[in-house]
């Protein structure tokens, strides 16, 4: 009885995994389907744009589909549709690489003669191209190199770089750096050096300046005896503004531990899209440019948060142990602050 029991278990499981198996491989054409229909939408709502000529819209759709579905033909429209704009480089680049698509299938076997209009195309428009070379000596240690927003590579720097006709902003900085800017404009069959200064040192912060965090009641206030107790604030209520200060500074460095996360995994997901610095196309070294902006953005309010909440953590503990001794202590808390440092004193008598 065991046999035929254990052969219907065995061929119940693999009935369920062929099921299994089948509704994944169903499903996942049904999304590849679905992808594939927006995509012809987008193409031909972009085709449509051309005509009409909105190139803006046109180039964003073609973009948009050829995201969805990579194919051959929008790629080439998309280069087109670049190079109608004026953003040469754009164009080029993509042109480029819908060559290398087109060779891919000849090397297969296929008929492709769109491989000699997309290199003739580059071509041409190659000799129209302006570039970019960067002159950068003794480069301090992460230094970052953005064109318009979009990350630069450190291997393009002493190269001459392809760039779109037109005004741009380059922006150079570095830890404990001034950030450098420079505009400039370029013109068709340019090829233009621009050389980078070294960064200045950021500036030291000013002089502590030191600010009570009670008030004059408590720091001018005389030792406390049976005349004047009504003066000075008593022992609970200085325990209260202690334990209020603690919970602010928990609340306060969590939240910078959670920013600090946020910006972890921004450049984990920055450095997983161009490993070594190694971008397919334009499209994902604009995507590492935005994820650079974004992880700054939580950069610095993690470490402003990280660092006030330490200080409030440790203003509150501190007063919790010594403010509160005795009643015959007179209690001056004072907290030292700066544009990138924090610090607390406790002065008094009797502690």
């Amino acid at each position: 009885m065991t046999r035929p029991t254990t052969w219907l278990c065995a061929t119940g499981l693999l009935a369920a995994v062929v099921v299994a198996a089948v509704s994944c491989v169903s499903a996942a054409r049904a999304q590849d389907s679905e992808r594939e229909q927006q995509a012809s939408h987008l193409f031909d709502a972009a085709r449509a744009a051309v005509a009409r000529g909105d190139l803006e819209q046109a180039c964003r759709k073609f973009d948009e589909s050829e995201r969805l579905d990579p194919q051959l033909g929008t790629k080439m429209h998309l280069a087109d549709c670049y190079e109608r704009q004026g953003k040469l480089a754009s164009a080029w680049l993509h042109f480029r690489a819908a060559e290398m698509l087109a060779a891919e299938r000849i090397a297969g076997g296929a008929v492709e003669p769109r491989e000699k209009i997309a290199r003739l195309r580059a071509a041409r428009i190659q000799k129209r191209m302006p570039t970019l070379r960067l002159v950068i000596e003794a480069p301090p240690p992460e230094l970052m190199v953005t064109l318009d927003g979009h990350t630069l590579p450190a291997r393009t720097w002493g190269t001459a770089t392809p760039i779109d006709p037109g005004e741009h902003v380059l922006r150079v900085s570095a830890p404990g750096r001034v950030v450098w800017r420079q505009k400039f404009a370029i013109a068709e069959q340019k090829h233009q050096q621009l050389q980078v200064p070294e960064l200045e040192p950021e500036a030291p912060p000013p002089s502590a300046a030191v600010v009570p965090a009670a008030t004059a009641d408590v720091t001018s206030a005389p030792v406390v005896n049976s005349a004047n107790s009504a003066a000075t604030p008593g022992p609970d209520t200085l325990r209260i503004v202690a334990y209020a200060l603690a919970g602010a500074g928990l609340i306060a460095g969590g939240t910078g531990v959670a920013f600090g996360i946020a910006t972890n995994s921004t450049l984990s997901k920055r450095d997983a899209l161009c490993p070594n610095d190694l971008c397919r196309d334009a499209e994902e070294l604009a995507q590492v440019g935005k994820l650079t902006e974004d992880a700054r953005d939580t950069y610095t309010p993690a470490t402003v948060l990280i660092i006030g909440g330490s200080v409030a953590l440790a203003a509150g503990l501190t007063w919790l142990v010594f403010g509160a001794q005795s009643s015959e202590n007179q209690v001056s808390l004072s907290l030292n602050l700066s544009p990138h440092a924090a610090g607390l004193s406790l002065q008094g008598r009797g502690l």
